[in-house]
């Protein structure tokens, strides 16, 4: 009984059948172009132990080139046949034997196929018993050189297309076309389409088509957008105060004389659109001053209108200054010229100054110390018998080196617009309101601002004075207000509108290399750029829109402002501000020209905080399960100066769309799409996994499973008896 029970325990020992076996893995690409030469890797896999390895090749329409063998063996044979590999101390369980090159026929036609294989494997094994290999087949595509389009379409325009034809030659009115191509080939790939901002005159698009060979085809897009802007640089009135004269909008020089020390230039075009420089408030110096009213078309053309105003008096030509200088401080002198703007570090300095004529008197001149930081100002005046009388104007920016020095980073007067910089002290208004609000910000925290809030305006000049101080460092900005009937350039400033009252809006706002969560009825935006330029993009629905940055399109290092104003056809206007925040870039991020890339669109990276977001630039609309009102949103462009505008981030409910847009400068744009959705998510139920048993497995236990029933069987019956 214990002989039958150890021989039953022993069937259930594992049962090893030791023989060896070979295959071959045969790698070859599955695409190659005609007249190329073909390679496919020949590796040997094996177990048990193998000393010779053998196969034929066959390569129907293929012609043989070499096969390359990899290490060296105890005899080998090779030939536009097969192979045959010998090595007494036996393969490893794997080894690259060798590469089989196939030369692929020039006349090969697109998207045909051959079939590569090795076959008749067989191999010896140590002991030199026979083994038997499958056969191994590979199928090669010829690659297509298929480098046309099928279809090529350009919004707005009618294009009489033909695969054969390259460059196509298109008028438009319109500001952005979205262009759009099919390949002949659906395995071709093209690039250089989608939405496109025009600029007027031509915009030239390569539309580039790459084979699947790697062979291109460049079609060509000259689009010229029709210039329907107004040339119209005329004014339709022109008037000096104190003055009578006749304005001819086609006449551009004028000839006139005055008997005041000031005068105010008003100016109006005859286009709405175009813009004015040159008018406003002037004070005159004796004799000739001469003035330019240039008038900006909409379309960029200008035209210049010359006053050539004459201020009269006895003796006018005689009080004037032949001298005027400042030590440690040069500057170009002219005697009609009545007003220096100037800037310096010093403290102090000394004025010299030399009248024309040996009669008049000059004051204002020697030793004068600069006692604050930004504008000081100083008179130098010429007088004649205490009745002729000019006045030089020096007006001298001390800048403020010290470390740590304290000014303001932006002030503002609600309803009247100014170019404001920080180290200029002193600011000339003019407004017809009756109560102005200041707002300021100082450039450091812990920063203490007076003088800035609601004020009222009495009737002629105001003065207010906004002080901004940290510990020692201190400076006070003064802002000289006239009230009066008229605005600037004889246009009366509009009294504010009723804030309850719904006015333009914008449709589209974005700056290049920022991005902004744009809502149309929020009317200030705070953004960060490594740019030197401010390209502001701003678009209304049938509204004028300006936009007008403080300094042009040059962005100082740090906060920099831009103000966009949308107007109605019935003069209604709306504003909004951007602040652009210019860091200093310190990475590598130009080209060997030195030229940031400025013509794409790519997103590299969308980041959600707190949620589980896989972001793939090739896909354009995603589901995300959320409960928050509102997403933390990082999206990353490929290119520094790409812009980012994010719409729908707010009061986020089930259903809610969130789009995601990146604009390159030439209007290239990619939109992504997020869907909320807002619900709760129920457990996966996770089945348990059943372990299951394979074939030979399923072979040994049923084998073992019969013995031992026999053996069952026959104790029973060998008790019986």
């Amino acid at each position: 009984m214990k002989k039958v029970m150890i021989f039953i325990l022993l069937l259930f020992l594992p049962v090893f059948v030791n023989a060896s076996t070979i295959s071959i893995n045969f790698e070859c690409p599955q695409v190659v172009n005609k007249g190329e030469v073909l390679s496919c890797n020949v590796t040997l896999n094996q177990s048990g132990g193998v000393k010779e390895i053998s196969g034929s090749f066959n390569y129907n329409g293929l012609t043989f080139n070499s096969f390359a063998k990899n290490g060296s063996y105890s005899s080998s044979s090779v030939n536009s046949s097969g192979f045959k590999f010998t090595n007494d101390s036996g393969f490893s369980s794997k080894t690259l034997l060798g590469t089989l090159k196939l030369n692929v026929p020039s006349n090969a036609l697109d998207n045909s196929s051959y079939n590569v294989s090795i076959k008749n494997l067989k191999g010896k094994d140590l002991n030199g018993n026979e083994i038997v290999g499958a056969n191994q087949i590979k199928n090669v595509r010829i690659a297509s050189q298929n480098s046309n389009l099928s279809k090529l379409s350009v919004t707005g325009s009618t294009i009489s297309f033909d695969p054969n034809t390259l460059v196509y030659d298109i008028e438009t009115e319109i500001e952005t076309v979205s262009i759009t191509a099919t390949a002949a080939d659906v395995r071709a790939k093209v690039s250089g389409i989608g939405m496109k901002h025009l600029n007027y005159g031509l915009n030239k698009y390569d539309i580039v088509v790459t084979a699947e060979s790697g062979n291109t085809k460049t079609y060509v897009l000259n689009i010229t957008r029709k210039d329907t802007r107004s040339n119209d640089a005329t004014l339709s009135s022109l008037k000096v105060t104190g003055s009578t004269f006749t304005f001819e909008p086609e006449t551009l020089i004028y000839n006139i004389e005055v008997n005041s020390s000031e005068v105010s230039i008003i100016a109006t075009a005859t286009n709405k659109k175009a813009k004015i420089t040159g008018a406003g408030i002037k004070t005159l110096g004796y004799g000739l001053n001469k003035y330019d009213i240039v008038v900006t078309a909409e379309n960029g053309e200008t035209k210049t209108y010359v006053l050539n105003i004459t201020r009269n008096g006895e003796k006018s030509n005689k009080v004037y200054l032949s001298k005027l200088e400042i030590e440690g401080l040069p500057f170009t002198f002219t005697p009609e010229t009545l007003t220096y703007n100037l800037e310096t570090s010093l403290d102090k300095i000394n004025i010299i100054a030399t009248a024309a004529d040996s009669n008049a008197v000059v004051t204002g001149t020697g030793s004068k110390k600069l006692s604050s930081y930004g504008t000081n100002v100083f008179k130098i005046v010429v007088t004649i018998d205490n009745k002729y009388t000019n006045v030089y104007t020096l007006n001298i920016n001390r800048i403020d080196d010290r470390p740590g020095a304290v000014y303001l980073s932006k002030l503002e007067v609600d309803g009247i617009p100014f170019n404001f910089a920080p180290n200029i002290l002193n600011y000339n208004l003019r407004t017809n309101l009756n109560e102005i609000n200041i707002t300021a910000t100082a450039s450091t925290d812990g920063a203490t601002i007076t003088g800035s809030g609601l004020k009222e305006l009495s009737s002629g000049q105001n003065l207010f004075e906004i002080k901004v101080s940290k510990g020692d460092s201190s400076r006070t900005y003064k802002l000289y207000i006239l009230k009066s009937g008229n605005g600037v350039s004889g246009e009366t400033t509009p009294e504010p509108s009723d804030e309850s009252e719904e006015g333009p809006q914008l449709s589209d706002l974005y700056v290049a290399g920022s991005t902004i969560e744009f809502d149309p009825d929020k009317h200030e935006y705070s953004v960060d750029t490594y740019l030197e330029t401010a390209n502001v993009v701003a678009k209304s629905d049938d509204n004028d829109v300006t936009v007008n940055c403080e300094n042009g399109s040059k962005l100082n290092i740090g906060n920099n402002t831009c103000e966009v104003e949308v107007k109605d056809k019935d003069g209604v206007t709306a504003k909004y501000k951007i602040n652009i925040n210019r860091k200093v870039n310190n990475n590598n991020n130009k080209d060997n020209s030195g030229k940031v890339e400025t013509n794409n669109a790519e997103v590299k990276n969308i980041v959600i905080k707190d949620h589980e977001f896989s972001f793939n630039k090739d896909i354009y609309s995603y589901d995300l399960k959320t409960d928050y009102k509102r997403l933390d949103i990082t999206v990353i462009p490929k290119e520094m100066s790409t812009a980012v505008i994010i719409k729908g981030n707010h009061d986020l409910i089930d259903g809610s769309k969130i789009t995601i847009t990146s604009i390159a400068l030439d209007g290239a744009f990619n939109t992504y799409v997020i869907n909320i959705v807002n619900e709760k998510v129920e457990e996966e139920i996770v089945q348990p996994k059943v372990k299951t048993l394979d074939l030979m497995q399923i072979i040994v236990l049923g084998i073992e499973l019969l013995i031992i029933l026999i053996l069952l069987i026959k104790l029973l019956f060998g008790r019986n008896k």
